[in-house]
């Protein structure tokens, strides 16, 4: 699954190396079998398999030496095992920079050669290796035109908690930029089907049962907001605007608990955040000067704390992403 173009980073940066690179999309699907909440009927109606078999397992014929797999949303393991029968020494690496707990991915752990996960939580639960994500390098931006912004793919708690911030900023008259990116072709045809009128309707009696049911039909049929954009930003367009901005607001997922690139790229750019991943507090680089962790309860505007100058500059050198992909090649076997 591309994820504002972050994957081409990763190729640029086995590029430099003097690496061949070849991408294949790591496509995600709506019904996946191996997602928690799929119910059995509903994977009747995923096409995962079609892509591997047309535009995956075609590839696994060739000579490669490195194997790096982000995610696991279209894999199976007739893709190692092939790769293996032309590449008897292959290394495979799997990192996760989503969350293994919405997914039944732990079983394929085995195939590779390590595993490295974004998660600190996780990556003890699972005994494999612990990885942030990686920053890209961006020079020093001099000119500030916001004080707050964020640029993410659009989710449903991400949309509620900056519709709450905005009313804040706006009256307090604080400039910001909000960019939520909502790919609506990427489930129209579930749309037609799931997020109907009648579900709407229903959801309306069983609003806790049916989480974001409603905003998410509301996106698909006549729900207006003026952070949610339908044209996707690419990442050094979205790094300006962090470059530009005094503070990054970081809504992580539900509870997530791994850091986002967001935050790990506004740590490098030494700027400021406000974010809702309380985890974050246990990550070996927080420090309460730049990182401000926001209430669950309520959404809380602390204009001093932005102002406090950090008594300390961090240093995350080792997730810059040539450290990052040097890590990853010197993994040791899972």
């Amino acid at each position: 699954m591309f994820y504002f173009d972050l994957e081409q980073a990763v190729v640029d940066a086995f590029l430099k190396i003097g690496w061949e690179v070849k991408l294949i999309e790591n496509k995600g699907y709506l019904n996946d079998p191996l997602h928690i909440h799929t119910k059995k009927w509903q994977a009747l109606f995923c096409n995962k398999s079609k892509h591997i078999k047309e535009n995956i397992l075609p590839h696994t014929n060739e000579y490669y030496d490195f194997f790096l797999s982000i995610n696991l949303f279209s894999f199976d393991p007739i893709i190692i095992k092939t790769l293996k029968i032309y590449n008897p020494k292959i290394k495979s690496v799997l990192y996760l920079w989503d969350n293994v707990k919405d997914f039944k991915w732990h079983q394929f752990f085995p195939y590779f050669t390590s595993v490295c996960s974004f998660d600190l939580q996780e990556s003890k639960k699972y005994k494999i290796k612990y990885l942030p994500n990686f920053y890209l390098h961006q020079p020093v931006e001099t000119s500030i035109l916001y004080d707050f912004s964020c640029v993410a793919s659009c989710q449903i708690n991400r949309i509620n908690l900056l519709d709450q911030f905005i009313d804040l900023l706006k009256e307090k008259k604080i400039d910001y930029f909000f960019y939520l990116f909502y790919d609506k072709n990427s489930h129209s045809f579930f749309s037609r089907i799931k997020y109907n009128f009648i579900g709407y309707t229903f959801a309306n009696y069983f609003p806790n049962k049916y989480l974001g049911y409603k905003k998410i039909y509301e996106l698909n049929n006549f729900y207006k907001s003026e952070i949610v954009k339908y044209a996707k930003l690419e990442s050094n367009a979205a790094i300006k605007i962090m470059r530009q901005s005094k503070c990054i607001v970081d809504i992580a997922y539900y509870e997530q608990t791994g850091c986002t690139h967001r935050l790990i790229q506004a740590l490098a750019l030494q700027k400021k955040i406000i974010t809702n991943n309380i985890s974050v507090r246990h990550e070996p680089f927080y420090d309460p000067d730049y990182i401000y962790i926001l209430d669950k309860k309520e959404i809380k505007l602390d204009l001093d704390w932005l102002d406090i100058k950090p008594k300390n500059k961090i240093d995350i050198n080792y997730l810059s992403i040539d450290n990052w992909i040097k890590t990853i090649l010197e993994c040791e076997t899972f």
